[in-house]
């Protein structure tokens, strides 16, 4: 089974414009409680990205390619902050063609449009957008 979550968490860490934002706080799905319960000196949001899988996905029977749905959120000290980390983000997906990943060829990326938004549990400001990976079933 391919894990596609990994997979974008990995792309995001080896481009140097998304580490040169967030250095190494790209997380799988959760981010860890260190982070979201700081301590009294960490108050403040920062940088940092968090992949999660979004439901469903689109595979036809026939076909060795699935397209998972993932969910991007882009995190910053402010909303431009968070944003430029989104747009960092959106690079590495847009300039994705066809890549070996972890084993698993990458093809392509469809991003939706990034939304504002701010996490419920922190208050920290954000960008989420909506991303459809496209990948070979079969590891290469």
């Amino acid at each position: 089974m391919t894990d596609a979550v990994a997979i974008l968490r990995r792309l995001l860490l080896d481009d140097a414009g998304v580490t040169d934002l967030v250095a190494n706080r790209v997380y799988a799905s959760e981010i860890p409680a260190t982070i979201i319960k700081p301590t009294e000196a960490q108050t403040m949001p920062m940088k940092l990205v968090n992949v999660a899988a979004a439901g469903g996905q689109d595979k036809r029977d026939s076909s060795l390619v699935i397209r998972p749905r993932l969910l991007v959120w882009s995190c910053g000290e402010s909303y431009h902050e968070a944003g430029r980390v989104d747009r960092a983000v959106f690079e590495v997906l847009d300039a994705l063609q066809r890549r070996i990943v972890d084993g698993v060829l990458a093809h392509s990326a469809l991003t939706g449009y990034p939304t504002t938004v701010k996490d419920a549990e922190t208050g920290w400001p954000g960008q989420q957008r909506t991303v459809t990976l496209i990948l070979s079933e079969e590891e290469v």
